[in-house]
């Protein structure tokens, strides 16, 4: 005689959570769940739409007010630019009068005007080029030569197949990995 439950040929569960037939609850619930990201993806698809069709349309009106005042801007760009030049040139031919010496500025009515010193930086000098300049230091100054070290990941990726080259990978304590990412790819819908 044989017991309920025990024969696996039996077209009825007895575990809890199931039906009484094989397999319909999950085969429900994975509708349900398919069905749940399905109307998750419509919802997407929809909102991405109406930002993508507002975005086009702030970026038309901003379009249409840009041309509205790109003349004025760009006329009073220059006459910016212009009158930078005049007060540089000011400076420039007055340095010795209004800038010499500790003064690096001259307050006026509106502002100030003046020049500033950048941050220090090396330059060849006449008659010299870095590449004779860095044989040089090479002699005299060994201590401020740079030598970059690193690991050519680039190289070790594209030799990656190597037999020879994969186990040297596996004995320095390198892994080739790859991660996945997760995607929305909506559907492109054709305009009629």
């Amino acid at each position: 005689m044989k017991t309920p439950g025990k024969n696996r040929n039996n077209k009825f569960k007895t575990n809890k959570g199931m039906t009484s037939k094989k397999g319909t609850k999950l085969k429900s619930e994975e509708t349900d769940l398919r069905f749940k990201a399905e109307n998750l993806l419509s919802d997407y698809v929809v909102t991405i739409n109406q930002y993508n069709s507002c975005m086009a349309e702030l970026e038309m009106q901003l379009t249409e007010i840009r041309k509205q005042y790109e003349f004025k801007i760009d006329k009073q760009k220059k006459k910016i630019e212009e009158i930078a030049l005049k007060l540089r040139n000011f400076a420039e031919e007055n340095h010795d009068l209004y800038f010499g010496g500790e003064k690096k500025s001259m307050n006026l009515l509106h502002g100030t005007i003046g020049f500033r010193l950048g941050n220090p930086k090396l330059k060849s000098a006449k008659g010299f080029t870095w590449t004779s300049i860095l044989e040089l230091v090479k002699d005299r100054m060994h201590n401020y030569i740079r030598t970059k070290e690193e690991v050519a990941k680039d190289k070790i990726l594209a030799d990656k197949d190597n037999k020879d080259i994969k186990e040297l990978i596996t004995q320095c304590g390198i892994e080739i990995v790859q991660e996945e990412s997760f995607y929305i790819e909506p559907k492109e819908e054709d305009d009629k």
